[in-house]
């Protein structure tokens, strides 16, 4: 199921299955475990906000891989 969100000036279309069905099945291979443990414990303190804009897009924040987020790769 695709749709378009709006986030301020960006219009969005995502596939709300197909990232939920990606995140799901993503299995990290995370070889910082500090950063992991780090990460998790941001994802567990996120405001209600945060998860919430997350879920919309059908990301699962726990199950992102903290070594690239926010890198162009």
């Amino acid at each position: 199921m695709v749709i378009v969100i709006d986030i301020g000036l960006w219009k969005l279309d995502v596939d709300i299955t197909g990232t939920r069905d990606y995140y799901k099945q993503l299995i990290i291979n995370c070889t910082v475990q500090q950063s992991r443990r780090n990460y998790k414990a941001y994802c567990r303190s996120m405001s209600q906000e945060e998860k919430n804009f997350f879920h919309m897009l059908g990301i699962i924040p726990e199950n992102c891989d903290v070594n690239y987020l926010g890198n162009k790769g």
